[in-house]
């Protein structure tokens, strides 16, 4: 009798043990949604990212030079600071290194989304271009093709090398032509190497061929249409549904996707005849087309979209390149000292070289922070509530990594207006050479997950072109009649980019250092 009680004991112990894990588990559940239900309201009652006051029916509105004015804000108001639109949403300027890592880098997963730009991502592209797209399973389908073609191994393959090389080389050649139409010169090389990169193309690229002329016009639209308050429809969605406001969009999108169609149909009816098409992004998508998913519209997009950014950002940032040197002959001077001495005059400069270039990469990397061709950044969106230095920043805000801003931040780049090669620069202790720093780095290829996807490319034209340019030129500024040198507007701008190339001209280009 004895030897029962402790088991019944150890009976009615586990039942009460059990019994409790039970309520327990209960009490969590429904105590949970009380918990985050009072975590929300607490975040929700934090003040916003500080910023200029706005009214109801008077929104902060942002003209012409928007990255000025957002680094005008960041100065009043902080690293982040924010601003509503008419549309009442809130848009949340990042102006500092600090938190653009933070947040766009370390929150990847929060700030990973796209605003729904009616205009620029709905209407003008059907919901279509990747840059667009909503973060989401589409986005990393399409994602997916493109990094499998233009990963690190794809964009350092002898193929790519070559394409650019070859490339440059007749770059070159254009300028010394022709130099008063250098920048014809930039646009045939950027659209040279990625028609052969995406379709493949054998025959020779000139920048005034129809379909760089027609992608080119249409970059153009979609760029001018994805500035903030550039379109009624952005700020009121509703206005797409009354009949003749948005036919002109849709009409440039039936533009641009025919355009985008003919060149994937002309890889598709050409890529099993030997000797028409080299094997290139669109041959590779279409094999696989099935596989993912994509519907002839969505294939003709994603590989217009590669064509279109990959042809008109190279160029530009090209033109900074000149610029820069123009503005900048003492700088130029130590990568020329560099190329004398690596190089040579016996050949032109290849990828090869390039682990003995520190100093040409140095000028890539200064002139994208001196003067960003994507002065502003493209806006992310918050898919989830967040908090940063006791502000709150809801779901759905639209953010920007303002790369201006980000590349003035003075604790990073002291004298961001001094155009320095020396910031990315160091002496290795075991070589004694001079090498890049590992720890800095700029923001021209965006943040997270967000990222250009063929940032590798895209890094090594830069260098290529960089090289060549600086070791066939001594690039200068435009001289008066007495002969004295002209200064450029460094803070202009023209039509075709940011920067004001008005004060160049044929005698820019001084060939003769070696020759060709």
């Amino acid at each position: 009798m004895t030897e029962l009680i402790p088991a019944t004991m150890r009976l009615i112990h586990n039942e009460i043990v059990q019994n409790f894990r039970v309520i327990f588990s209960l009490f969590i559940c429904l105590l949970s949604p009380v918990i985050l239900s009072t975590i929300t309201r607490r975040r929700r009652c934090l003040p916003l990212p500080p910023g200029p006051k706005s009214y109801p029916f008077m929104r902060y509105s942002f003209g012409p030079y928007q990255w000025r004015q957002m680094e005008e804000i960041t100065k009043e108001y902080g690293p982040v600071s924010s601003v509503k639109l008419g549309n009442n949403k809130l848009l949340v300027i990042v102006g500092r290194v600090e938190p653009a890592l933070a947040l766009l880098e370390g929150r990847s997963s929060i700030y990973c989304d796209r605003p729904q730009l009616e205009m620029a991502g709905n209407i003008m592209s059907g919901g279509l271009r990747t840059l667009c797209l909503p973060y989401g399973d589409r986005w990393k389908r399409f994602r997916r093709v493109l990094h499998s073609q233009l990963d690190t191994k794809a964009a350092t393959s002898f193929e790519y090398q070559s394409i650019q090389e070859r490339a440059s080389r007749q770059m070159i050649l254009d300028i010394v032509e022709r130099p008063k139409d250098f920048t014809e010169a930039l646009t045939r090389y950027a659209a040279s190497v990625i028609i052969k990169i995406t379709y493949g193309k054998l025959t020779p690229i000139h920048h005034g061929d129809a379909e760089v002329v027609k992608v080119i016009k249409t970059l153009s639209r979609f760029t001018r249409a994805t500035r903030i308050g550039a379109h009624s429809v952005d700020r009121f969605p509703w206005l797409r549904h009354i009949p003749g406001w948005v036919a002109q969009g849709r009409k440039w999108h039936q533009e641009e996707l025919d355009l985008f169609s003919s060149q994937v149909d002309g890889v598709r009816s050409e890529m099993n005849i030997p000797g028409k098409r080299d094997s290139c992004f669109t041959s590779y998508m279409l094999e696989r087309q099935k596989e993912f998913s994509l519907s002839d519209n969505k294939a003709a997009y994603l590989a217009g979209s590669l064509f279109g950014a990959g042809s008109d950002t190279t160029s530009a940032a090209l033109a900074v390149v000149i610029f820069a040197a123009a503005s900048h002959p003492s700088e130029v001077k130590k990568v020329q000292d560099e190329l004398e001495s690596v190089v040579g005059n016996g050949r032109m400069p290849t990828f090869d070289d390039y682990p003995e270039l520190p100093w040409v990469s140095a000028f890539v990397s200064e002139t994208f922070r001196w003067r960003p061709v994507s002065a502003a950044g493209f806006m992310h969106a918050t898919v989830k509530d967040d908090v940063y230095e006791g502000h709150f920043i809801p779901a759905g805000s639209w953010v920007i990594g303002n790369h201006w801003s980000i590349h003035r931040d003075e604790s990073v780049f002291p004298e961001p207006e001094k155009f320095d090669l020396t910031r990315w620069l160091t002496i290795d202790e075991e070589s004694g050479k001079t090498v890049l720093r590992p720890d800095m780095r700029h923001f021209a290829y965006g943040f997270g997950r967000r990222r250009c996807a063929g940032v590798t490319i895209a890094d090594r034209s830069m260098f290529i072109n960089t090289a060549n340019l600086l070791w066939s030129f001594d690039i200068k500024n435009k001289t008066d009649s007495e002969g004295n040198s002209i200064e450029l507007d460094t803070m202009g701008k023209s039509q075709s980019g940011f920067v004001c190339l008005d004060g160049l001209d044929s005698d820019t280009f001084e060939h003769g250092l070696y020759s060709i």
